[in-house]
């Protein structure tokens, strides 16, 4: 694959889940320069490991911010002998009517994650 779009799908994981899971997306695309992976996701300013509050037996799962975001595929790239340009950026969440904007709302009062915010990003092979 050139491309691969992943919406709302790394920040179900915690930080081991998604680095696997981010070696196994190199896998997957094309091993040539302008190969991407692109999308959006729950990510936190203060970037850690979260469970929703008042649910103790649930997994963690691991916020990042642009920066960690960034470092994470620093680490990708090694273990995986590659190179990638990493394009993130916070967002603040959208309340208003629209459908999306309530899952944004509804995110929050769930999960009680204060500093949440959406991730957007681009990583493309170099």
């Amino acid at each position: 694959m050139s491309i691969v779009y992943a919406g709302s799908f790394f920040h179900l994981f915690d930080w081991e889940g998604q680095f696997a899971m981010a070696k196994r997306v190199v896998e997957l695309l094309k091993p040539e320069s302008g190969s991407m992976l692109l999308g959006r996701q729950a990510g936190n300013i203060n970037p850690g490991e979260y469970t929703r509050i008042g649910f103790d037996g649930e997994k963690k799962r691991w916020r990042h911010d642009s920066k960690t975001w960034k470092e994470m595929w620093e680490l990708v790239g090694k273990e995986t002998s590659t190179k990638w340009d990493v394009h993130a950026e916070m967002e603040e969440l959208r309340y208003g009517k629209g459908k999306f904007e309530a899952g944004e709302r509804k995110f929050l009062e769930q999960r009680g994650e204060p500093g949440t915010k959406i991730l957007r990003f681009v990583v493309r092979k170099l």
